[in-house]
């Protein structure tokens, strides 16, 4: 499948981006920030991917998630990819579940290095981009 997905920066959540986050995470709290930021994706007008995170001098990406129909097609890496060029210059750090490779794979892609693994909560990895990357 091919598609023609337009990448936004958006400051605010909405009931649409809410329901998708929901139904990609939905066991997941999802707390917005008065300083958290979104990049969305969109193919005609529909909501299909998200990067959420947290814009302060320290980024922490809450959140990567892809609509199903539409993983596997580089849509994560142009979202990261969004989110990196925004906060160019400025550390930042993510958590993730250990078993998700896919994500892991990406993250490092993009030259995030592990910190530390958790079982805290679930086996989990902490994440960090240099500002230097």
């Amino acid at each position: 499948m091919v598609f023609m997905a337009t990448i936004e920066y958006v400051r605010t959540q909405t009931k649409e981006l809410f329901d998708l986050f929901m139904s990609i995470f939905p066991s997941s709290e999802v707390r917005v920030r008065p300083d958290d930021s979104f990049f969305v994706a969109r193919e005609n007008g529909e909501l299909i991917g998200f990067a959420h995170f947290t814009d302060r001098d320290r980024i922490y990406l809450r959140g990567l998630g892809i609509s199903p129909v539409y993983r596997n097609q580089g849509l994560g890496t142009a979202l990261l990819g969004a989110v990196v060029e925004h906060c160019q210059g400025r550390e930042i750090i993510l958590i993730t579940e250990t078993a998700n490779f896919s994500a892991v794979k990406l993250y490092h892609k993009f030259g995030f290095a592990t910190r530390n693994a958790s079982n805290r909560m679930g086996p989990y990895l902490q994440m960090k981009r240099s500002p230097f990357n």
